[in-house]
């Protein structure tokens, strides 16, 4: 198997791994709690090797096209999950909005600010570390929900904790893609202000060469466009 290969056979392995937990979140399919830890580990491993395995062997065009399979994977299955507890009664409806509010936030944000970019990369839909916390910690509290019923006071304290890591991590990651931005139309400008300097050095030397050509031969002419080449080069 090809290097560029193995992060799609380790998302086809996570989608695999989904399948017996979110049928168990339906009551269709019924399995043993350290199954679905195994599953679940095997689903974390995955993820975050196969991210790591894209960056390194594939191109640009390459990663950002597997990051967003990836993304849309860990939502499904998540989705799907708190969707089976929540018909299950496992789970209560103000959790399963907390968490299901939060990711649908994150995606439609990720599909503004990718269809606004111009130079996409695989960073443009690349979440931060709160929001891989904020995933695995959503998927802790869907095994454990799917096994334990928790008191109201737990129930309350498990979603208020969420809410709030959920508003820290949009807050941060809004904060991060203004910085992104700003720091791209810093880029821009230097890149014209550089395209502008380059421009008159251009105009001068040329004036500088067609001037001595023609009106001194003394001069040599063509360690000027040496010149030229070398400071267009630089």
């Amino acid at each position: 198997m090809k290097k560029k290969n193995i992060p799609y056979a380790l998302l086809t392995t996570r989608i695999i791994s989904f399948i017996p937990i979110i049928l168990s979140t339906f009551n269709v399919l019924s399995i043993t709690l350290l199954s679905q830890i195994l599953l679940t580990t095997v689903i974390m491993t995955s993820d975050i090797f196969d991210g790591k395995i894209s960056r390194k062997y594939n191109n640009e065009k390459d990663k950002l096209r597997f990051r967003i399979m990836d993304t849309i994977t860990d939502k499904t299955g998540i989705f799907l999950c708190l969707i089976g507890l929540l018909i299950t009664k496992k789970i209560s409806p103000t959790f399963a909005t907390t968490i299901i509010g939060y990711n649908s936030i994150l995606l439609t944000g990720g599909a503004i600010n990718l269809a606004k970019t111009k130079n996409k990369e695989e960073r443009t839909v690349q979440g931060l570390s709160i929001s891989r916390l904020f995933t695995a910690l959503t998927g802790i509290s869907i095994i454990l929900l799917n096994n334990v019923s928790l008191n109201s006071i737990l129930s309350i304290l498990l979603t208020t904790s969420m809410a709030s890591l959920g508003v820290a991590s949009l807050s941060i990651q809004l904060k991060d893609k203004i910085k992104q931005k700003n720091n791209t139309n810093i880029n821009i400008e230097k890149d014209d202000d550089e395209k502008t300097i380059d421009k008159k050095e251009e105009n001068k030397l040329q004036n500088e060469i067609k001037k001595n050509k023609i009106y001194n031969y003394n001069i040599d002419s063509k360690a000027l466009e040496k010149e030229y080449v070398r400071k267009r080069t630089k």
